[in-house]
């Protein structure tokens, strides 16, 4: 290509440009300065531009004008490359006035690219640190300016200290560090005599250190800095060691120097960097360190400053949802994580980094509620951005493992934490975490602890060291060590702190189900043991109490379990009460039995509009459930008699009508009978049924209210909605009401003719085309015409012979000029009312289409 060049440069200068007259030739050299230019600019450049550029225009002189800048041009770049190259004048006036105008519209970054074409490398350098914020920080444009800084003498950058060492970080981050470090390496050697220059440069290795994960070389650096930093660069100076202190693990250290930083920013009035200060001292030392109280007013502190941006909103957002997850208050994380979440999809551009602490928060908040897939989605997704960062990698490993810890998934938890630690080496604190959960997916069997794990202990982080309390406490009354008491003790008094409430309840309902019941089995702080098994809600712990060897264990387990209200407990009280000799806890599982058998019952959702189905305490009843189908029948005219007081021999005479009746009755008490089981599976034989009062030979399903039916709640609002009707000259339409129309299906459609559901499957296909009918007419009259059409013809669908429903598609055809189809309408009137009732239409139906023939309005 290069000599392929200078032939071509060649040819034109022999054949073509020699023939210009000289003063054109000038021209044409001064034109080819800017790389592209308008009359204002080229105006700059010559006195006389108009005569010249008509010159240059009449000889077709390879001057075009911009497709996308219309009265802009320019040379094709071979041309210009020649006209620049062949030039007989001193250009460097040319391009100083070029610069200048380019700088006078606030055009710097064309100023410094023909600033440094045209050899005028000091005001290149000066408009370069002009820009250096906005184009490295807010344009993340960092290759447009190492390749400016690669155009400028290397001797020049002894000049300009702060805006390479700036560039040379700007590549550090962007993975050059190789690249990095030689440009460091060589502004060592350019600025070596000056020691204000050489502490600029080395406080940028500290930045790169850092980095790398190499933080015992950054604290190194720094504290061989800090002695002679000046009031201006020593709260960012301190705010990196800090950081860097944080990478060490010296959590402690770490608050130090950050309030130390918070106090120097403050000193030179630097607001903004006090700030980040006190951010930094909430999320990277007061959270790890457990003293959460003080993060959260620190955070609540900084709040209005955050949201400010919305980049500082989500960083700000992300420290509140790392104090919530280390607190386990679950709702509050939930809610931060919404609104994480809200604020990253409003963003039109995503660094893998916001997406990953994103992704960590939902996976968190999945696991917390026992959604293990949601949670692994999560994780899947943050894992498959390959951040390349050790913290990034701790923070998504912890939550990895404690997901796998909650599912029940021992052996897979230790694999993958030994795994994840044996690879990653930095972040103590964050290897802790992760070693905690590896040791308690082992359980109490083991009595060694993981190595990250013992940090736990000097890095002193109080919130895991509770758990790490539990955990030992377990392990050594599992393997008779006395010392359990002082763990048990020990851990009691750090859930006294605040912020801690939660830390071995919610927190780790895991951890916290096997350490409460040794507690309650031992007689140490039995009343906070048992609000702590009340809170994590689960009956389990309890359940296996009730085969300790001391009565009073027994008799606590029983209380708590009737408090629980699990009414799944039952069997388990009555086999443990079948076996007890202690009459006090006799008494106790007696008592626990007599409540949870007589609590109001859970909530039944009955449907017989359309499929049958029954949900009980919100989940479904299987269809394996029914002993009988005959069960369920005896359920379903239950269902559709509710509240109603039923004579045992009318539910014989209904449901078995053939029957001989001292039969039929013998069949329904042992269909009822099988029913109260489906219902009240956990009840004894002689427990008083709580879906049905029985008065002599009189039922009623459902004296208190706990069973909802769709036929009763369909017929409630219809008939609510028809009853009122009258009342308005504009019928309402209320969104319940046309919900329920929407949703309408005919009653237990599967089961096949029985004389006990003509009755009620009339009445509610009645009530549906009323219903229909009614909402037609509310339409027709607010002159949503096409609605109204819809409606009237759902009425039609389920009653041919609705002469009403005809009337208002005949008018709305009418109204909306389709004159033809209202006659179509009439003719399907008339065909139907014959077919099925064996009469005509009304005079009123034919007094409209007496209208309709005549053109009138209708």
């Amino acid at each position: 290509p290069a000599v392929a060049t200078e032939r071509l440069f060649e040819h034109l200068a022999e054949s073509y440009f020699a023939a210009l007259p000289p003063e054109l030739t000038a021209l044409l050299e001064i034109t080819a300065v800017p790389r592209f230019f308008n009359r204002a600019l080229a105006a700059e450049l010559h006195p006389d531009i108009d005569t010249a550029l008509t010159a240059i225009r009449s000889r077709n002189l390879f001057l075009e004008e911009l497709p996308d800048r219309p009265g802009w041009y320019a040379y094709h770049d071979l041309i210009r490359a020649y006209l620049l190259e062949q030039a007989q004048q001193d250009l460097a006036p040319v391009y100083g006035r070029t610069v200048d105008w380019f700088k006078r519209r606030n055009e710097l970054e064309q100023a410094i690219e023909h600033a440094l074409e045209g050899g005028l490398f000091v005001e290149a350098a000066l408009l370069m640190e002009e820009v250096e914020d906005r184009i490295l920080a807010d344009e993340g444009r960092l290759w447009t300016f190492r390749r400016w800084l690669y155009q400028l003498p290397q001797a020049m950058w002894a000049e300009h200290v702060p805006m390479v060492c700036a560039i040379a970080g700007s590549l550090h981050n962007g993975d050059q560090h190789a690249e990095s470090w030689n440009i460091l390496r060589k502004m060592r050697a350019l600025v070596k005599s000056d020691d204000l220059a050489v502490r600029r440069v080395a406080r940028e290795e500290a930045h790169c250190y850092f980095n790398e994960g190499r933080f015992a070389q950054a604290c190194e650096s720094i504290e061989a800095l800090l002695p002679g930093a000046l009031a201006e660069e020593l709260p960012q100076l301190l705010r990196l060691f800090g950081k860097s202190l944080n990478g060490l693990g010296r959590l402690r250290e770490a608050a130090a120097v950050y309030r130390q930083a918070i106090a120097a920013a403050l000193a030179v009035d630097d607001e903004r960097t006090a700030m980040y200060l006190r951010h930094n001292l909430a999320a990277n030392a007061l959270i790890p360190l457990g003293r959460y109280v003080e993060a959260r007013q620190l955070l609540d502190e900084i709040g209005p400053w955050f949201r400010q941006t919305t980049f500082l909103t989500g960083a700000h957002l992300l420290a509140w949802c790392d104090l919530h997850f280390a607190m386990g208050d679950w709702p509050a994380l939930a809610g931060a994580t919404d609104k994480l979440e809200d604020l990253l999809a409003g963003l039109d551009e995503l660094f893998d980094e916001n997406r990953l602490y994103g992704y960590w928060a939902r996976a968190a908040v999945s696991c917390a509620q026992g959604q293990w897939q949601a949670a692994q989605d999560a994780l899947d997704a943050a894992f498959a951005l390959q951040v390349d960062d050790d913290l990034a990698t701790l923070s998504l490993a912890r939550v990895q493992a404690w997901l796998l810890r909650r599912q029940g998934q021992g052996n897979e938890t230790r694999h993958y934490a030994d795994t994840m630690l044996a690879r990653l080496h930095s972040w103590p604190d964050y290897r802790a975490a992760v070693g905690l959960e590896r040791d308690l997916a082992a359980g109490v069997e083991e009595d060694s602890l993981h190595p990250a794990t013992c940090q736990l202990i000097p890095l002193r982080l109080r919130g895991h060291l509770v758990r790490l309390r539990a955990l030992l406490a377990l392990r050594c009354y599992r393997h008779g060590n006395k010392r359990w008491r002082r763990h048990v003790h020990a851990a009691l008094a750090a859930l006294d702190q605040p912020g801690y409430r939660l830390l071995l309840t919610s927190r780790d309902p895991e951890l916290a189900a096997a350490f409460w019941p040794l507690l309650l089995a031992e007689g140490i702080a039995p009343a906070r043991a048992g609000s702590a098994l009340l809170a994590i809600g689960q009956s389990a712990p309890l359940l296996a109490l009730l085969e300790h060897p001391q009565a009073r264990a027994r008799a606590e387990a029983a209380a708590l379990l009737a408090r629980l209200g699990d009414e799944a407990a039952i069997p388990a009280l009555t086999a443990a009460l079948e076996r007890e000799s202690d009459s006090g806890a006799q008494t106790a599982l007696g008592a626990a039995l007599e409540q949870l058998e007589t609590q109001a019952p859970p909530l039944l959702a009955v449907r017989l509009m359309g499929d049958f189905s029954l949900a009980r305490g919100g989940e479904p009843v299987a269809d394996a459930v029914w002993p009988r189908p005959v069960v369920k029948k005896l359920f379903q005219y239950f269902a559709l008699h509710q509240g109603e007081k039923l004579p045992r021999d009318r539910i014989v005479e209904d449901l078995w009508p053939n029957d001989d009746p001292a039969s039929a009755a013998a069949t329904f008490r042992k269909v009822h009978s099988w029913l109260r089981g489906v219902l009240e599976p956990y009840l004894r034989p002689k427990a008083p049924s709580r879906y049905f009062d029985v008065e002599g030979d009189v039922y009623t399903f459902d004296p208190h209210g706990r069973v909802t039916v769709d036929v009763t709640h369909f017929q409630r609002i219809v008939s609510s909605a028809l009853a009122q009707a009258e009342q308005y000259d504009v019928p309402p339409l209320a969104d319940d009401l046309l919900a329920m129309l929407e949703q309408w299906q005919p009653l237990l459609p599967a089961v096949p003719y029985e004389d006990w559901l003509i009755e009620s499957r009339e009445h509610l296909q009645n009530l549906y085309v009323e219903g229909c009918l009614y909402v037609a007419n509310a339409a027709f009259v607010r002159g949503t015409l096409r609605e109204a059409m819809r409606w009237a013809q759902r009425a039609l669908d389920a009653a041919p012979w609705l002469e009403e429903a005809y009337q208002i598609l005949m008018r709305c055809h009418a109204r909306l000029g389709e004159r033809t189809l209202a006659l179509r309408v009439y003719a399907s009137a008339q065909a139907a009312l014959r077919e099925e009732l064996g009469v005509e239409v009304s005079p009123l139906t034919e007094w409209l289409v007496a209208r309709l023939q005549d053109g009138l309005d209708i």
